[in-house]
């Protein structure tokens, strides 16, 4: 396997059209043909459903898009640090979130960090939560937003929690659900759901999704990629989706936000590694203060949407 490979199954995977692929890496098209079935002979597994008419990820393809999207980046990065000097030393922070969502609580941070060291050169990149401990250990990213997991007791890899946040309900504004303060998992299970799959999100979210959809019929579960997603079938009308408030993207006009009532707090976080140098501490300081500042936020929020 080798990086323009990866390049071609990214170039694919972004167009779904193998000449439009071939057009944006300027190579003919049965170069990128050819990689594309290299890749998949030495992965053993089929990426694309082609056809005469169209372009299609593979359910392999989908689980192997977001590594192949880590690699090249971490492959540019090197590039770009290794390359060509400009006589200063940049610094790389390569920072992975959960979710896009997430990045949302990045740029003040950034601002006050970049301000203070102009030679930082931030790197977002997005994670899947069971992948963010190993990404760490193997130094594809430094430091990591996401809610709690459990952290194998040999790595070296630690976790700082800087808030709990609850979980929340969404549906469209014309759903039965729609009117109520607050709904119970009870209530929820009367209707059809949505879900994000389950190597996307963490463990207490997969338990909650399995226990919520025990006994439903396939045609009242709906699957998603992501959070953002899940959130437009949710404000679709198609089904109710339950979240992490944290996690919560953008203004949708469609979509009423109810809380949980019988469910506890997560607790959500920084993942870094132990002995942290000082770049990263100063880092997590403002992440903290940004979180803090967050939180005060929806407080308020909520105390004033309360009847």
């Amino acid at each position: 396997m080798n990086s323009f490979q990866l390049e071609c199954f990214l170039a694919v995977a972004d167009h779904l059209n193998f000449a439009r692929a071939a057009k944006q890496l300027n190579v003919t098209q049965p170069t990128i043909t050819h990689q594309i079935q290299s890749l998949e002979s030495e992965l053993q597994v089929k990426l694309f459903n082609r056809s005469t008419r169209s372009v299609a990820l593979t359910f392999d393809g989908e689980i192997f898009l977001p590594e192949a999207k880590t690699f090249v980046l971490h492959f540019r990065s090197l590039k770009s640090k290794f390359g060509e000097s400009s006589g200063r030393s940049m610094i790389l922070l390569r920072i992975g979130c959960a979710s896009h969502s997430l990045m949302r609580l990045l740029p003040n941070a950034l601002f006050l960090l970049t301000s203070q060291e102009p030679l930082v050169h931030p790197v977002i990149q997005s994670v899947l939560t069971p992948q963010i401990v190993k990404h760490i250990e193997d130094g594809i990213i430094d430091i990591a937003l996401g809610l709690s997991e459990p952290i194998p007791k040999e790595s070296d890899v630690v976790y700082t929690e800087l808030l709990k946040t609850s979980l929340i309900c969404l549906c469209d504004s014309t759903h039965p659900l729609s009117e109520k303060k607050s709904v119970t998992l009870a209530q929820i299970k009367e209707h059809a759901l949505v879900f994000y799959r389950p190597a996307a999100c963490a463990s207490e979210i997969a338990t909650l999704q399995i226990e919520l959809g025990r006994g439903k019929r396939p045609e009242d579960l709906y699957m998603s990629d992501d959070i953002l997603s899940a959130m437009t079938l949710a404000g679709a009308g198609l089904g109710v989706c339950i979240l992490p408030k944290i996690f919560l993207h953008g203004d949708m006009p469609t979509l009423k936000v109810i809380p949980v009532a019988d469910l506890s707090p997560l607790s959500f976080g920084i993942y870094h590694k132990k002995n942290s140098n000082d770049l990263l501490r100063t880092f997590i300081r403002l992440l903290k203060e940004q979180c803090l500042s967050f939180a005060a936020s929806e407080k308020k929020n909520t105390a004033q949407n309360a009847p």
